[in-house]
Formats: C-alpha cells, structure tokens, sequence
C-alpha cells in the first residue's frame, strides 16, 4: 500500500495541478527479481477546473540491484489507464480517455526481509500510449505522470 504525490505532464490549456494518489500493490518475490500487481489511483481533490485524474490496473515486474535489508530496486510493467482532466479552458470540460500504458519504478526498500514491515521509497512514470484532447479544437496530447511517494507492506 501506498501514498503518492502525483504530478502530471498537462499542456498549459488544462493546467492540471499536483494531487494525492494511492495504492496497492500485491508481489511476490523470487530471489533479487520480483512481480507485482499495481491498483493505482489520484483522490482528483480539486475537481474543478485545472484537476487531473487517472487510475492505472497492471502488473509489472522488478529487480532488487543488493541483498540485504536496504535494497534499491527498478521496475518496468504494463497497465490499462485511464486519464481525465477538467480544462481551464472551455469553460471547465471534462476530457478523458483510456488505453494502455508503460510504468517505470525506482526506489529503495527499507527492512527488506520475510513478513510485513517494510518501507519503500519510490518514483514512477507512468507513460500512456495514446492521446488526450485537452481542448475541443486542438489534438490530442499525451500527458504523463510523475509520482514521489512512500510504501508501506502491512
């Protein structure tokens, strides 16, 4: 389970702000490498005009790069995702769109040993593979995600 701060990539048209985004994310390791399932989603706190949504389902699968109780690690996966933003412009349009995804991971995990316990440190890209229109007459733009956070196994 985690605790994000999501930045999105949005053209200045959607002025799409900083929000809070969460997660859960099952795995299972097999030695240094390691599979994860990925639930992810922003709170969209704002919901007015300027706000940017996404949820993401995926898997995808990683690699602790040390043994040992702190571990820096990388990951790369592939995920449905669906985006929303609600414009500036436009007079506040709501604009969504849906379809695959890439995500990259990095980060370090803390107290890396059997049972629940463990903190993590980590950054994600979240990349969509395809086009949002952010406003009525120009084209679609891709907007990818940056998100900062901290993990916590229970």
């Amino acid at each position: 389970m985690g605790g994000f701060v999501l930045f999105p990539s949005a053209p200045s048209e959607a002025n799409a702000k900083p929000d809070l985004a969460v997660s859960l994310e099952p795995s299972l390791e097999i030695g240094r490498a390691f599979l994860a399932a990925v639930i992810l989603f922003n709170s969209n706190a704002a919901g007015g005009a300027g706000s940017f949504e996404a949820g993401v389902i995926g898997g995808r699968a990683g690699y602790f790069f040390l043994e040992g109780p702190t571990a820096p690690w990388a990951s790369l996966g592939l995920a449905s995702l669906y985006e929303s933003v609600i414009t500036q412009a436009d007079s506040g349009t709501k604009f969504s769109h849906g379809g695959a995804g890439v995500l990259l991971e990095g980060g370090v995990q803390l107290f890396r040993r059997p049972g629940l316990g463990r903190v993590a440190f980590s950054a994600q890209l979240i990349v969509p593979l395809f086009g949002l229109r952010t406003s009525n007459s120009g084209p679609a733009t891709t907007i990818t995600a940056f998100l900062l956070g901290l993990k916590l196994a229970l």
